[in-house]
């Protein structure tokens, strides 16, 4: 068996709940032979045996499971379909027909869920494989084309904590979209050569992004803070060389960012396992 634990609840109408005859305010979802299961957790730390009434059968799906942020909501993934579950009922609130998804990911607030699946003529003749979805609802809102995947890049598009803005990484920077309409088209672009990696910022506004491009030739790499709606020149900003990968660690408001940035092969010879420093990016500049 496999399990994945639940965030803590944030949600007031999905707090602690009476399961079978005890008050729990967690639980953790299992992955088995037979398929999956939620199972309510104790809400007290003493030794406790799990039995069959605090366990709520789902699905029979054998691939991954996603908890939305506030632990409301769960996405099981299986082959013709992502179905989405209240964890408070355990019942299904949505199916969505994505055949053949390989990753999920909810926004901050739990409102939209992303998928991606494998590019097809007919998906990019619908709208694309990169697409956002009413969570709750399983409503289609909006597509993208996303050929490539890559799972240190994932989720493609992120949303600000209270989702008012979503970004995703082009060739040339990130674009900007309004988060609760993203077919609106581009609202802002970030201009960042060659990055491979962005991350949004926690905390409210103004929305703050982080960008990573590596060093490629004899161009250094680099990181850069900006902030939205003010895209044109980065906050901060640091160029290095044995730059190939990063690692984006926000203070919890969002403030500033320390950027891990690491490399496959250390110069020196000193490490087997590469090279690695830590960048300070300040929104103050």
């Amino acid at each position: 068996a496999r399990g994945v634990c639940a965030p803590p609840v944030r949600n007031p109408a999905h707090a602690p709940t009476e399961v079978g005859n005890m008050s729990v305010a967690h639980q953790f979802a299992v992955r088995e032979q037979k398929g999956c299961s939620l199972i309510a957790g104790p809400s007290h730390s003493e030794p406790y045996k799990l039995g069959d009434d605090s366990r709520k059968p789902l699905c029979e799906t054998k691939l991954d499971l996603v908890y939305s942020p506030d632990g409301s909501l769960l996405a099981a993934i299986g082959a013709d379909a992502v179905k989405v579950y209240d964890t408070n009922s355990g019942s299904a609130s949505a199916s969505i027909a994505v055949a053949n998804c390989a990753i999920a990911s909810f926004s901050p607030r739990s409102t939209y869920l992303l998928t991606w699946e494998r590019l097809t003529d007919e998906l990019q003749a619908s709208g694309g494989n990169l697409r956002v979805w009413e969570a709750a609802t399983g409503k289609f809102l909006s597509g993208f084309s996303q050929k490539n995947f890559s799972k240190d890049a994932w989720p493609y598009i992120q949303w600000s904590s209270d989702e008012t803005v979503a970004g995703m990484r082009i060739a040339d920077g990130v674009h900007l979209y309004s988060g609760s309409d993203l077919g609106k088209g581009v609202i802002g672009k970030l201009s960042h050569e060659k990055i491979t990696s962005f991350s949004m910022s926690p905390g409210p506004a103004p929305y703050k992004l982080a960008t990573f491009a590596p060093e490629k030739g004899d161009k250094p790499g680099s990181v850069k803070l900006f902030a939205y709606p003010n895209l044109s020149a980065p906050l901060s900003s640091k160029t290095m060389f044995r730059a190939n990968d990063c690692e984006f660690m926000w203070s919890p408001t969002g403030s500033a960012c320390l950027v891990k940035v690491t490399t496959d092969v250390d110069a020196t010879g000193k490490s087997y396992y590469g090279e690695s420093k830590l960048t300070y990016l300040s929104g103050d500049g």
